[in-house]
């Protein structure tokens, strides 16, 4: 839909939810936290353990769980920008209460449209899912890395659709 369309369309109706929890069985790198490393150790000195996330973690996200009890877990919003990129949009991720932390890879976010295409169609622009930080301890040698715990497209977009929200 052009700009021009979307402005002249009536306001649809006001929502409460803003953000959206995403369904969390799978594991996705993202790009970019080389150059938020002061962001990151933020993170990292208020980071929890998994526990915390139990809850919603499934599959591949539970056995990153599992291998581990250090206290390397956040909550992670991810939204896609308004910026258009030929004929894709770069998907940030957030560490929520502390900023922009990273990127979806080009090739994930293309493939996560669908996805932010049905948040869209709800009025919810942000997706939520528990992130952890990999790597060390944000020196040079041993800089931070996050995965977030984000089911494969087509399982977050199922979830989405049976009931995984209103």
């Amino acid at each position: 839909m052009k700009l021009v369309e979307r402005l002249r369309r009536p306001p649809g109706p006001v929502r409460g939810i803003t953000e959206l929890p995403l369904h969390a069985g799978g594991v996705v790198a993202i790009v970019g936290t080389s150059l938020r490393q002061a962001v990151l150790a933020r993170v990292a000195a208020e980071a929890t353990g998994a526990e915390r996330f139990h809850g919603e973690l499934e599959d591949r996200a539970m056995v990153l769980a599992r291998e581990s009890d250090e206290r390397r877990w956040f909550k992670a919003a991810v939204f896609r920008e308004q910026l258009e990129t030929d004929d894709w949009k770069p998907v940030a991720v957030h560490a929520v209460g502390h900023g922009p932390i990273g990127y979806l890879e080009r090739q994930a976010a293309i493939d996560y449209t669908a996805v932010f295409d049905e948040l869209e169609r709800r009025g919810i622009l942000t997706g939520t899912c528990p992130g952890r930080l990999t790597g060390g301890d944000g020196s040079r040698l041993k800089p931070w890395g996050v995965v977030l715990a984000l089911s494969a497209p087509m399982a977050a977009l199922a979830h989405l659709r049976d009931g995984g929200i209103p």
